[in-house]
């Protein structure tokens, strides 16, 4: 049953990129950073409709330092 002649798995050394895993992995990405922008943007908006004490605790995460980060 041990058969020696079995193809082995290509290592990350020698696997070679298809253009389609590429754009199957960049879609994946882009979707879920798509995700967390519309679900941040969509809790910003709905705490300016409840009120200022809601509102200022959304403006204090934006103004701490992961909300000033920025990509250059």
């Amino acid at each position: 049953m041990n058969n020696k002649n079995n193809p082995l798995s290509p290592h990350i050394q020698i696997y070679s990129w298809h253009i389609s895993s590429i754009i199957s992995i960049s879609h994946r990405i882009t979707g879920v950073i798509n995700i967390i922008a519309l679900t941040f943007v969509s809790i910003w908006i709905s705490s300016m409709l409840f009120g200022a004490s809601s509102y200022e605790a959304i403006q204090a995460a934006l103004n701490s330092f992961i909300g000033k980060f920025d990509i250059p």
